[in-house]
């Protein structure tokens, strides 16, 4: 064997060391980390989200596409045309899952004035405002369209800070059935109009939904 026969050689050893290291790399990131979770859509324009026990809210992407995610359980939700559908996909090791999609999966939309509030007359009772009333059903229509009510678990209501003089903010927080699913809501509030709703599992603590600060009670610059 001459030098060129034997330089050829050890390219190709080579070149053959770096697709096994490569291809071992890839069934770790494949089988030990992430799997494959792919969502087939009737619509290019559905919006996917995902929230899971170490995940916030997350978008995904629209319409029909594949992504990687770590074993566990989810909270899928899509929405397209004022429409929702909310599925718990769970991830298992080395099982690749697919998520259809058909357009009669999709809930038709109420309205934030349309959300039940039962027992709403404590939330009035503790300083809330009807003004805010409807904030809160507003923030909570943005968080689900399709949520038609609560019903809020009076026995667990908790009261926050009640001077509205000072700088620290209001807050009171409960147990409410959302549609029939266990959540747990903060409601903070800066002013007499608007508030700020947090979501949450109460199962797994899985932070849904924060509406966020107002910004109409932000400090702006003169």
């Amino acid at each position: 064997m001459n030098s060129s026969q034997k330089r050829l050689v050890f390219i190709l050893m080579v070149f053959a060391s770096l697709l096994l290291a490569a291809y071992s790399v890839s069934i770790i990131l494949a089988y030990g980390k992430t799997e494959k979770v792919t969502l087939n859509s009737f619509s290019d324009s559905l919006v996917v989200t995902a929230s899971g026990k170490n995940m916030h809210a997350e978008y995904l992407g629209t319409g029909s596409f594949s992504v990687r995610l770590q074993p566990g359980e989810y909270q899928f939700v899509a929405g397209a045309d004022g429409n929702r559908y909310e599925k718990v996909v769970v991830v298992k090791k080395r099982k690749p899952v697919i998520v259809s999609i058909t357009k009669s999966m999709l809930k038709v939309v109420t309205s934030p004035s349309a959300i039940k509030i039962t027992d709403s007359e404590r939330l009035i009772s503790m300083g809330m405002t009807e003004t805010q009333l409807s904030d809160l059903r507003r923030k909570i229509f943005t968080y689900d369209r399709s949520i038609k009510g609560i019903d809020i678990d009076v026995t667990t209501v908790k009261y926050g800070y009640r001077n509205r003089n000072s700088s620290d903010p209001f807050a009171i927080s409960f147990q409410a059935k959302t549609d029939e699913k266990n959540r747990s809501y903060t409601v903070v509030w800066y002013d007499l109009k608007t508030v700020q709703v947090k979501i949450a599992d109460p199962k797994t603590n899985t932070q849904l939904y924060d509406s966020g600060i107002p910004v109409s009670t932000l400090p702006h610059d003169d």
